[in-house]
């Protein structure tokens, strides 16, 4: 079951479950049955996690275990097509440490995700390199310093030698203080540390380094064991948000004013390294506003026109195109300027192959000087 996020960029960090934070009515996401053999794993253990092992485009299970004298292996559950009756199948497969799909340094007990000492160490998958693979990641606090290793994604289940990336200071924390989420969308995975009112992240800059630490003093409030974190696009902008749920806190604990429910977009409505200028040096200049595919799909569901195809993920689309040539042709002492407005409608995306493939039509408006020489007026034309 789902509920559709009906949010329209109407609160950029807060979100009131009364006012505010909208959800379309109770629908199916899927109505397929049927059973899959899962071997030995439960899908709700702590332990797993869910992966493209082959890169088919298909989510697979992995969970790693140990013997308890620091070597183990991994059981991979690897999701293949779906047979005739439409029900997947399901094909498991099991390494060992000491063999050819575990480097020599691999640790089975540092690499465990459900981490028997969280507030000193855990694992994870994240991608810390930006080559699109999800790497084997350990944390670990030493002292007041953050170590964070992982192990390279060599595909198909194989991890390629221990890395180790620049050390960080983080005086008082605990490894559960942190999360990996890439904040800026760049393909490489960042750190992000969630204290009581104050967040400070530090920005994945590759070849193993980061940057200096970025702090926020203005977090929502955050209570560990109670407080649930999630990472989620909230506002549809294509990046990740660090949203708070707070709702199993005391309506008294919370300061007055504090909403339930919060978010921190880390970015704003402008995704980074996005094309904003044209000037071809001689006097034609072009500026490029962005905006999310979403806003559109919302203003079609508003109109009563919604898409007959939808995209899984937002898409950044240009909005508008403004161009200066750096002329005052009208003589209104101001230079001259066209703009040019797009509007997008059914996305289309490519199941099989899981592309985004454009979409079915777009509108455009352009808008230019609408100039009256008897008068000399100019006003804004269409």
């Amino acid at each position: 079951l789902m509920h559709r996020n009906l949010n329209d960029f109407r609160s950029p960090y807060t979100l009131d479950e009364n006012e505010v934070l909208k959800w379309g009515p109770e629908a199916i996401f899927s109505d397929e049955t049927g059973t899959s053999d899962f071997g030995s794993l439960d899908i709700s253990d702590p332990s797993i996690r869910t992966i493209d092992l082959d890169f088919d485009k298909r989510i697979d299970v992995m969970r790693p275990f140990d013997f308890g004298d620091g070597t183990g292996g991994v059981e991979y559950i690897y999701n293949r097509p779906a047979k005739e009756n439409g029900i997947g199948a399901f094909e498991s497969r099991t390494v060992f440490s000491g063999g050819p799909e575990l480097p020599a340094d691999w640790v089975a007990d540092e690499a465990k995700f459900d981490s028997p000492n969280p507030m000193i160490r855990f694992a994870d998958l994240a991608d810390l390199n930006g080559d699109r693979l999800l790497d084997w990641v350990t944390l670990a606090v030493v002292g007041q310093e953050v170590w964070i290793d992982y192990w390279p994604n060599a595909n198909g289940g194989n991890w390629a030698s221990r890395k180790s990336t620049e050390r960080l200071l983080a005086s008082g924390a605990q490894a559960d203080d942190f999360r990996f989420m890439d904040v800026n969308a760049d393909g490489l995975t960042d750190l992000v540390r969630v204290d009581a009112f104050q967040l400070t992240f530090w920005i994945n800059t590759g070849a193993d380094q980061w940057s200096d630490p970025i702090v926020r003093t203005d977090a929502p409030p955050f209570t560990k064991g109670l407080t649930v974190l999630r990472t989620l696009d909230v506002n549809g902008n294509g990046t990740p948000d660090l949203f708070w749920d707070n709702s199993a806190l005391p309506k008294q604990s919370l300061p007055k004013g504090t909403p339930t429910y919060s978010y921190f977009d880390f970015v704003g409505d402008l995704k980074p390294n996005l094309l904003q200028v044209i000037d071809n040096g001689i006097g034609r200049r072009t500026l490029i506003e962005y905006k999310s595919s979403v806003e559109d799909y919302l203003a079609a569901l508003a109109d009563g026109h919604p898409w007959t195809q939808k995209l899984p993920t937002p898409v950044d689309v240009v909005a508008r195109t403004t161009t200066s040539i750096g002329l005052d042709l009208n003589a209104d002492g101001a230079p001259d300027e066209y703009h040019m407005d797009t509007s997008y409608f059914d996305g289309f995306f490519e199941v099989i192959e899981k592309e985004f493939r454009g979409f079915a039509f777009a509108q455009q408006i352009m808008r230019g000087d609408d100039y009256d020489p008897e008068t000399g007026a100019t006003v804004g034309g269409t």
